[in-house]
């Protein structure tokens, strides 16, 4: 549905997102926000086969054809993965597991949420097909949420940091419950709805690898 220049949507499953001018994440234990860098688009359908609610992306470009993206993912906290390290540490095991034997992580200047508290940054590199990453961790009681930037191209990759640094540091922590969100969503006035997605979509940090377009 339109309304003015926004679009509003409702998508149901483990993940969904409620667009206005912010996406609003919701899953099974968390709940969160992140608004719209104003040169990119949010785009909540191209992804949802790989179990991406929010794919932000430059405008004029689509998922396939964007040089570089940035998406929202949640892992959550239990026995092995208690803390963003141990998060980072599972991620790089499993690619070199899986034949990217130089695949490594190098931790970053912790960046400024502008909700307060801080994301800690990690860039990550060294796989087959030459990606680059950002990635954003915000820990939180029951999950630790973050914000990935993809791209095969380096010089897209530094071109879109500024934009990512600003999109995940627009992050802002609502619930760990999602029976508390309605509120929130209702503050959003005269939002209009449609379904968007099946009903189960999962995004672990895990299954990251498999979302990767660039080779």
């Amino acid at each position: 549905f339109q309304k003015g220049s926004e679009t509003i949507s409702k998508v149901t499953g483990r993940n969904k997102v409620v667009q206005k001018s912010a996406a609003i994440v919701v899953g099974e234990d968390h709940v969160f926000q992140l608004d719209t860098p104003a040169d990119w688009i949010l785009d909540t359908e191209s992804g949802i086969e790989h179990g991406l609610v929010a794919l932000f992306y430059a405008k004029g470009e689509t998922w396939e054809s964007a040089k570089a993206f940035a998406y929202s993912g949640t892992v959550t906290r239990d026995a092995q993965i208690k803390t963003v390290e141990d998060a980072v540490a599972s991620l790089v095991a499993d690619y070199r597991e899986n034949g990217h034997e130089a695949y490594g992580a190098t931790k970053q200047e912790p960046l400024q949420l502008h909700s307060g508290g801080v994301a800690q940054l990690y860039q990550f590199g060294g796989d087959a097909f030459g990606n680059h990453e950002s990635i954003a961790f915000i820990p939180e009681k029951k999950t630790i949420n973050f914000i990935v930037l993809t791209s095969s191209s380096k010089k897209a990759f530094e071109k879109a940091q500024p934009t990512f640094r600003e999109l995940a540091g627009s992050y802002k922590y609502i619930s760990d419950d999602p029976n508390n969100v309605e509120e929130h969503i209702a503050a959003m006035k005269g939002a209009n709805w449609r379904e968007e997605m099946p009903t189960e979509v999962k995004t672990p940090l895990r299954q990251k690898k498999k979302v990767r377009r660039h080779k």
